[in-house]
């Protein structure tokens, strides 16, 4: 598999690569630095496999239902199919809640990381998640100005938090009301589509790196 799995990711492309599992391992093994390693082995072909099972648990399950009411009244039968699809695309959407869960926290514990190696402190800023703490103060130890927007982490961070504290709303309150960035948002429920966890991704390797 190409060593580039992160760096280029398009999660359609690099989850069906990684669907043999030779094909999981050279990915880690052939990943250009350990930061990419973790992220193609803990999230994206973890995700993948995840993946797989859903929509094959879902096949079974609709070929079952089509069997035993293959006879039945049709709009029975439609209401069933409706339902497992909604059952099964609910599980899906609560498989990538869960990668970005991965994504962000490696982040997290890479940058803290690299700060405490080199002695770099957290630098506070307004309401600022602790990964955006060392993320500045990694950026003013190097004068340098941050490769990506500090909101988008920020963002990413909330996301991250809605999934393990608010039950993945947009809104709850944990210690304070919070609430989840518009584009992460459905209602009342988080929104992460494929196209924000490729994001995530390779945002998340820009800093990594």
């Amino acid at each position: 598999m190409d060593s580039q799995i992160v760096q280029n990711c398009n999660l359609d492309q690099v989850i069906r690569r990684a669907g043999d599992q030779d094909d999981v391992w050279n990915a880690v093994i052939e990943a250009s630095h350990p930061f990419e390693a973790e992220l193609s082995l803990l999230v994206v072909a973890n995700l993948r496999l995840t993946l797989d099972a859903i929509d094959e648990l879902e096949k079974r399950e609709s070929l079952r239902m089509r069997e035993f009411l293959g006879n039945e009244d049709h709009d029975l039968l439609a209401s069933q199919i409706n339902w497992l699809e909604n059952t099964h695309e609910e599980m899906r959407k609560a498989a990538r809640h869960l990668a970005l869960v991965g994504v962000v926290t490696r982040l997290q514990h890479w940058i803290k990381t690299l700060a405490d190696l080199n002695g770099v402190a957290p630098k506070a800023g307004g309401k600022d998640s602790e990964l955006c703490k060392f993320l500045r103060g990694l950026n003013e130890s190097l004068s340098k100005d941050p490769p990506i927007a500090m909101a988008f982490i920020q963002d990413l961070v909330t996301a991250r938090d809605s999934v393990i504290h608010g039950d993945s709303k947009s809104q709850w309150e944990h210690n304070v009301m919070r609430s989840v960035a518009d584009h992460h948002r459905e209602g009342g429920e988080l929104r992460i589509t494929q196209h924000d966890l490729e994001n995530a991704i390779q945002k998340a390797v820009q800093l990594g790196l």
